[in-house]
């Protein structure tokens, strides 16, 4: 599986700690204008330094959270650095910016 399509396949399974941090109701049902909503990863950020800790993500994130991180941590550092970050957030604009009801092929 390419990096792209484990990103994708993770994505589904962050979307709702995600939506829900936005206020998002739902996948996408009752979405007015999914054009403005924030899926941006910075807020996890917590001590500024540019990168998410696992510790970072796991205070926000509830599931299994070791094996989520390890997924979305590609290069396997520890942290989810600033393209690691951006590879989740355009997954998830992706995600959203389709019709509902429509499917991902992955």
């Amino acid at each position: 599986m390419n990096l792209t399509k484990l990103i994708i396949a993770v994505a589904f399974l962050l979307c709702s700690t995600f939506a829900l941090a936005n206020h998002h109701e739902g996948a996408h049902e009752g979405c007015t204008d999914m054009k403005k909503m924030d899926f941006s990863m910075k807020d996890l950020d917590t001590n500024k330094d540019g990168n998410i800790s696992k510790e970072e993500y796991a205070a926000v994130r509830q599931g299994d959270v070791e094996k989520t991180f390890k997924h979305i941590d590609a290069n396997g550092d520890g942290v989810l650095d600033a393209k690691e970050q951006k590879d989740v957030e355009e997954v998830l604009e992706g995600m959203h910016s389709q019709k509902p009801n429509s499917t991902v092929n992955i």
